[in-house]
């Protein structure tokens, strides 16, 4: 494959541990664009490096899968919409 231009942007479908037997997918996993949930004990959210490019209007991005304890996961997802969710801490599992 041929790009005219740099990529500025990669990212994986899902965290590797999403990647099961096909077979085994549909009962053991839940993947959306931003989370997802492996043998509902494995807990992922997606976010998002973004670092500038000298001389490029479009910065260099990278997307990265997270690992969260369920407590820290379900806390994230119920201030999903929240303006404020980007200074969001973990959660104390303790």
């Amino acid at each position: 494959m041929e790009h005219d231009e740099v990529p500025l942007c990669f990212s994986a479908p899902a965290p590797c541990y999403w990647m099961l037997p096909e077979e085994e997918i549909e009962d053991r996993a839940v993947v959306s664009a931003d989370q997802s949930i492996v043998d509902d004990r494995h807990f992922f959210i997606r976010g998002q490096l973004e670092l500038p490019v000298v001389g490029h209007p479009e910065p260099f991005a990278f997307s990265v899968w997270s690992s969260l304890s369920e407590q820290s996961f379900d806390h994230r997802c119920e201030r999903w919409e929240a303006a404020d969710r980007g200074t969001i801490r973990p959660v104390s599992d303790g």
